[in-house]
Protein backbone atom coordinates (compact mmCIF):
# COMPACT_ATOMS: atom_id res chain seq x y z
CA UNK A 1 0.00 0.00 0.00
CA UNK A 2 1.06 3.75 -1.01
CA UNK A 3 0.46 7.02 0.46
CA UNK A 4 0.70 9.58 -1.89
CA UNK A 5 0.79 13.28 -1.81
CA UNK A 6 -0.85 15.09 -5.17
CA UNK A 7 -0.40 18.96 -5.93
CA UNK A 8 -3.49 20.17 -8.09
CA UNK A 9 -2.61 23.83 -9.51
CA UNK A 10 -6.15 24.80 -8.68
CA UNK A 11 -8.06 26.46 -5.67
CA UNK A 12 -11.63 25.91 -4.48
CA UNK A 13 -13.98 28.19 -5.96
CA UNK A 14 -14.99 29.94 -2.61
CA UNK A 15 -11.25 30.20 -1.67
CA UNK A 16 -10.50 32.18 -4.85
CA UNK A 17 -13.79 34.29 -3.77
CA UNK A 18 -12.19 35.41 -0.83
CA UNK A 19 -9.21 36.24 -2.47
CA UNK A 20 -10.81 38.54 -5.38
CA UNK A 21 -12.02 40.30 -1.84
CA UNK A 22 -8.31 40.76 -0.42
CA UNK A 23 -8.98 37.61 1.96
CA UNK A 24 -6.41 35.06 2.12
CA UNK A 25 -7.40 31.34 3.02
CA UNK A 26 -5.94 27.95 3.90
CA UNK A 27 -7.74 24.52 3.99
CA UNK A 28 -6.18 23.10 7.08
CA UNK A 29 -8.16 19.96 6.60
CA UNK A 30 -10.94 18.58 4.54
CA UNK A 31 -13.11 15.78 4.48
CA UNK A 32 -15.24 14.62 1.52
CA UNK A 33 -18.63 13.62 1.69
CA UNK A 34 -18.98 10.46 -0.70
CA UNK A 35 -22.97 10.63 -0.01
CA UNK A 36 -23.18 14.27 -1.36
CA UNK A 37 -20.46 14.61 -3.75
CA UNK A 38 -19.53 17.75 -1.62
CA UNK A 39 -16.87 18.19 1.81
CA UNK A 40 -16.97 19.85 4.80
CA UNK A 41 -13.53 22.00 5.06
CA UNK A 42 -11.74 23.25 8.40
CA UNK A 43 -10.58 26.23 7.33
CA UNK A 44 -7.94 29.41 8.32
CA UNK A 45 -8.69 32.80 7.02
CA UNK A 46 -5.85 35.40 7.58
CA UNK A 47 -7.93 38.73 8.74
CA UNK A 48 -6.88 41.80 9.95
CA UNK A 49 -10.74 43.62 11.81
CA UNK A 50 -12.69 41.47 9.46
CA UNK A 51 -15.43 40.15 12.07
CA UNK A 52 -16.79 36.03 11.70
CA UNK A 53 -20.27 37.21 10.60
CA UNK A 54 -18.46 38.99 7.66
CA UNK A 55 -16.79 36.57 6.90
CA UNK A 56 -19.37 33.93 6.81
CA UNK A 57 -21.41 36.27 4.73
CA UNK A 58 -18.62 36.37 2.14
CA UNK A 59 -17.98 32.93 1.91
CA UNK A 60 -22.10 31.76 1.85
CA UNK A 61 -22.40 33.67 -0.81
CA UNK A 62 -19.57 32.01 -2.83
CA UNK A 63 -21.01 29.22 -5.65
CA UNK A 64 -21.57 25.65 -4.41
CA UNK A 65 -21.24 26.77 -0.53
CA UNK A 66 -24.25 25.58 1.61
CA UNK A 67 -23.07 26.89 4.84
CA UNK A 68 -20.17 28.63 6.73
CA UNK A 69 -19.40 29.05 10.37
CA UNK A 70 -16.26 31.01 11.93
CA UNK A 71 -14.84 32.02 15.16
CA UNK A 72 -11.65 33.75 16.03
CA UNK A 73 -8.71 32.27 16.82
CA UNK A 74 -6.92 31.89 20.30
CA UNK A 75 -3.91 34.45 19.03
CA UNK A 76 -6.87 36.72 17.58
CA UNK A 77 -4.94 36.68 13.92
CA UNK A 78 -7.19 34.80 11.68
CA UNK A 79 -10.78 32.98 11.77
CA UNK A 80 -10.81 29.45 11.57
CA UNK A 81 -14.22 27.78 10.45
CA UNK A 82 -16.38 24.93 8.83
CA UNK A 83 -17.45 25.82 5.29
CA UNK A 84 -19.77 23.17 3.74
CA UNK A 85 -20.36 22.64 0.09
CA UNK A 86 -22.42 20.66 -2.12
CA UNK A 87 -19.50 20.11 -4.37
CA UNK A 88 -15.76 19.04 -4.55
CA UNK A 89 -13.41 20.22 -7.24
CA UNK A 90 -11.11 17.44 -6.00
CA UNK A 91 -13.45 14.96 -7.18
CA UNK A 92 -14.37 17.10 -10.33
CA UNK A 93 -10.85 16.49 -10.94
CA UNK A 94 -11.00 12.28 -10.84
CA UNK A 95 -9.57 11.68 -7.77
CA UNK A 96 -11.22 8.68 -5.70
CA UNK A 97 -12.84 10.33 -2.84
CA UNK A 98 -12.85 7.02 -1.58
CA UNK A 99 -9.11 7.16 -1.37
CA UNK A 100 -8.64 10.18 0.38
CA UNK A 101 -7.10 10.69 3.92
CA UNK A 102 -6.17 14.55 3.52
CA UNK A 103 -6.78 17.45 1.71
CA UNK A 104 -4.97 20.89 2.55
CA UNK A 105 -4.67 23.85 0.68
CA UNK A 106 -1.62 26.81 0.01
CA UNK A 107 -1.02 29.38 -2.33
CA UNK A 108 -0.25 26.70 -4.92
CA UNK A 109 -2.82 24.58 -4.91
CA UNK A 110 -4.57 22.10 -3.44
CA UNK A 111 -2.22 19.10 -1.80
CA UNK A 112 -4.62 15.74 -1.55
CA UNK A 113 -3.11 12.41 0.25
CA UNK A 114 -4.59 9.22 -0.85
CA UNK A 115 -4.27 5.46 0.13
CA UNK A 116 -3.17 2.71 -2.87
CA UNK A 117 -2.65 -0.45 -3.00
CA UNK A 118 -0.97 -0.75 -5.80
CA UNK A 119 1.59 1.34 -8.32
CA UNK A 120 -0.84 0.92 -11.03
CA UNK A 121 -3.54 2.69 -9.28
CA UNK A 122 -1.23 5.75 -9.18
CA UNK A 123 -0.57 5.60 -13.01
CA UNK A 124 -4.14 5.32 -13.33
CA UNK A 125 -4.95 7.86 -11.00
CA UNK A 126 -2.70 10.71 -13.16
CA UNK A 127 -4.03 9.27 -16.70
CA UNK A 128 -7.48 10.19 -15.56
CA UNK A 129 -6.61 13.59 -13.67
CA UNK A 130 -4.74 14.30 -16.91
CA UNK A 131 -7.47 13.62 -19.34
CA UNK A 132 -9.93 15.83 -17.46
CA UNK A 133 -7.62 18.72 -17.82
CA UNK A 134 -6.17 19.31 -14.39
CA UNK A 135 -1.67 18.78 -14.49
CA UNK A 136 -0.82 16.95 -11.10
CA UNK A 137 2.22 16.83 -9.51
CA UNK A 138 3.96 14.27 -7.26
CA UNK A 139 4.97 15.54 -4.43
CA UNK A 140 5.45 12.35 -2.61
CA UNK A 141 5.40 8.51 -2.22
CA UNK A 142 5.77 6.70 0.83
CA UNK A 143 5.11 2.75 0.84
CA UNK A 144 3.85 2.12 3.96
CA UNK A 145 4.16 -0.95 6.70
CA UNK A 146 1.15 -3.25 7.50
CA UNK A 147 0.77 -1.57 10.71
CA UNK A 148 0.83 2.05 9.24
CA UNK A 149 -1.85 1.39 6.84
CA UNK A 150 -4.81 2.93 8.51
CA UNK A 151 -4.68 6.51 9.52
CA UNK A 152 -4.66 7.02 13.50
CA UNK A 153 -7.55 9.04 13.98
CA UNK A 154 -10.66 9.33 11.73
CA UNK A 155 -11.06 12.40 9.37
CA UNK A 156 -13.95 13.58 11.61
CA UNK A 157 -11.75 13.67 15.02
CA UNK A 158 -8.65 14.86 13.11
CA UNK A 159 -10.91 17.67 12.20
CA UNK A 160 -11.76 18.98 15.16
CA UNK A 161 -8.66 18.53 16.84
CA UNK A 162 -7.15 20.70 14.86
CA UNK A 163 -10.04 23.18 15.43
CA UNK A 164 -9.59 22.94 18.92
CA UNK A 165 -6.13 23.55 18.63
CA UNK A 166 -6.58 26.35 16.42
CA UNK A 167 -9.30 28.21 18.81
CA UNK A 168 -7.35 27.92 21.75
CA UNK A 169 -8.68 24.53 23.74
CA UNK A 170 -5.47 23.29 24.77
CA UNK A 171 -4.64 26.69 25.61
CA UNK A 172 -4.02 27.50 29.77
CA UNK A 173 -6.74 28.90 30.29
CA UNK A 174 -9.27 27.54 27.28
CA UNK A 175 -9.55 30.20 25.40
CA UNK A 176 -12.66 28.13 23.63
CA UNK A 177 -14.80 25.46 25.24
CA UNK A 178 -16.70 22.38 24.01
CA UNK A 179 -19.74 24.68 23.64
CA UNK A 180 -18.39 26.89 21.26
CA UNK A 181 -16.95 24.00 19.14
CA UNK A 182 -20.16 22.38 19.22
CA UNK A 183 -21.68 25.71 17.58
CA UNK A 184 -19.05 25.38 15.09
CA UNK A 185 -19.58 21.57 14.41
CA UNK A 186 -23.53 21.82 14.51
CA UNK A 187 -23.68 19.04 17.01
CA UNK A 188 -23.71 18.58 20.95
CA UNK A 189 -21.48 19.94 23.55
CA UNK A 190 -21.40 16.23 24.65
CA UNK A 191 -20.79 14.96 21.16
CA UNK A 192 -17.50 17.40 20.98
CA UNK A 193 -16.59 15.75 24.73
CA UNK A 194 -17.11 11.87 23.25
CA UNK A 195 -14.98 12.83 20.00
CA UNK A 196 -12.30 14.34 21.66
CA UNK A 197 -11.72 11.93 24.04
CA UNK A 198 -11.76 8.78 21.41
CA UNK A 199 -9.50 11.38 20.05
CA UNK A 200 -7.29 11.47 22.89
CA UNK A 201 -6.83 8.00 23.62
CA UNK A 202 -6.12 6.88 20.52
CA UNK A 203 -3.11 9.07 20.05
CA UNK A 204 -1.96 8.31 23.82
CA UNK A 205 -1.97 4.45 23.08
CA UNK A 206 -0.38 4.96 19.73
CA UNK A 207 2.45 7.59 21.57
CA UNK A 208 2.46 5.15 24.53
CA UNK A 209 1.97 1.82 23.29
CA UNK A 210 3.18 1.64 20.14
Amino acid sequence: MMLVQLLLPFHCPWSQFLRSKGLKSGIVRCVPNQETGGVTALVKVRSEGAQPSEVEGLVGSASGVVGAKFLRSHDGSSLVGLVRTSRCMCAMSGIPLRKVIGVSEDERGIRIRVLLDEPSELNDLIREVTARGFRPSIEEVVQLREVERRPRLKPRQEQLLLAALELGYYEVPKRVGTRELADLFGVSPRAVSEVLRRAHKRLVESALLG
